[in-house]
């Protein structure tokens, strides 16, 4: 619609202030976290936009208390993506990478990304975070 394309095209105008701060939510989780969880790595010629910040814990158990301590503290979160070879209108064809995918899903936490977040929300999710863990 005519609307959505406005703000699309506001969004667009305003995409390299947008991705810089979400550069800089990134930047504090992974200083934050770095000695408890991994993040992707990312080859010196990419630009990362951060769309999610995801880190991966040691253990399933290790993944599933920052969970409840996330939910506890009120902090909306999610798992990592479920695995599409296991989604139900897969499931027939043969998995051709299942502990990769599954071992993501089961260690991986999907923390907010808003660009709007404030230095203070995310140290705030990193105390949630380290408190479960």
């Amino acid at each position: 619609t005519n609307m959505q394309a406005a703000v699309g095209v506001a969004q667009v105008e305003r995409a390299d202030e947008i991705i810089e701060q979400k550069r800089r939510v990134a930047d504090r989780y992974r200083r934050q976290l770095d000695d408890v969880a991994r993040f992707q790595s990312n080859p010196d010629w990419a630009w990362p936009v951060y769309w999610m910040n995801t880190p991966v814990f040691d253990t399933p158990a290790d993944r599933d208390a920052v969970l409840d301590s996330l939910a506890a503290s009120d902090i909306e979160t999610r798992p990592f993506f479920y695995p599409l070879h296991d989604q139900p209108p897969y499931r027939r064809a043969p998995p051709r990478t299942p502990s990769v995918a599954m071992d993501l899903y089961d260690r991986g936490v999907n923390l907010p990304s808003s660009p709007t977040l404030t230095d203070e929300d995310i140290d705030t999710v990193c105390t949630a975070v380290r408190d479960a863990l």
